[in-house]
């Protein structure tokens, strides 16, 4: 802020996610230090703030943030580059790329895959990421009796490998409930051309990036209801393909060209006022 003053500039900040209470199961009694500071930066400091989803701009007003400081500008994403990227020659029908931690979920949707092998006993899912929960993960699988339906990659540093990954896949299943409403792997595989399903929780995807029946679906935390729509498009190929075009076709509106625009429109906004 020091520094904006002295230039005689505004301070434009982009908030991806407000922790809420989150901050004290992150820092346990320090805590009160990350709320401090957060809303130091957004209430004290900040001449404008930029949120990444419709869902972060409503916990930052709950937070005490004037609607009209708050500009929407969303996660961008290389569009165009993941259309060159050929898909791998493996193929899987689900697919989950990010860090096996205990808010992800990942448990539940083993126990969603356990349920599928009963009607599509060669259904191939594949894991991309690390964390502390991926032994726990594993053992799991091997007890659910799904060891050899899902396969774990661990973490896969080349975004065009994972890409190609992605795009070899079916579904994208998304059962975290810490993403602050905004995810930009749920953005890419939307670019993928794989629809995605999301859980639908106050801390979950944003309801506005998923589209219901358009790029995906938003289910409960449950196996069962995972599962359901899973299977809903694993039998019906011509929904699945519609779907993927739609994906496709919405994740164009993330290309990184349109978002630099939103930006600039921004950043121009508060200079010139100034001027």
């Amino acid at each position: 802020k020091l520094a904006a003053i002295l230039k005689r500039s505004a301070l434009v900040v982009t908030w991806h996610e407000v922790w809420r209470g989150y901050w004290n199961k992150y820092l346990g009694s320090l805590g009160v230090v990350g709320e401090f500071m957060e809303k130091t930066i957004l209430l004290g400091i900040s001449d404008r703030v930029i949120a990444v989803s419709d869902q972060t701009k409503d916990d930052l007003v709950r937070l005490g943030v004037r609607p009209e400081k708050i500009s929407i500008v969303p996660n961008g994403i290389d569009y165009q580059h993941i259309q060159k990227i050929r898909p791998a020659k493996e193929k899987s029908d689900i697919f989950y790329l990010g860090r096996l931690i205990k808010p992800k979920n990942i448990d539940v949707l083993l126990r969603a895959i356990a349920l599928l092998k009963e009607d599509f006993p060669d259904i191939k899912v594949k894991i991309a990421g690390d964390g502390p929960e991926r032994g726990q993960l594993e053992r799991l699988s091997k007890t659910l009796d799904i060891g050899k339906n899902v396969e774990f990659l661990g973490f896969i540093e080349n975004f065009d490998d994972v890409t190609a990954l992605m795009k070899s896949s079916k579904i994208f299943v998304i059962p975290s409930t810490q993403e602050g409403g905004a995810s930009i792997v749920a953005q890419e595989a939307n670019a993928s051309g794989l629809p995605v399903i999301a859980v639908d929780h106050p801390l979950g995807i944003d309801k506005k990036l998923i589209r219901e029946e358009t790029n995906g679906f938003f289910v409960k935390l449950d196996p069962v209801a995972i599962a359901e729509k899973v299977k809903l498009l694993l039998s019906d190929t011509r929904m699945l393909k519609e779907l993927s075009l739609r994906s496709m076709k919405v994740a164009k509106n993330w290309d990184w060209e349109k978002v630099v625009g939103r930006l600039e429109e921004v950043y121009l906004s508060c200079l010139y006022p100034r001027v």
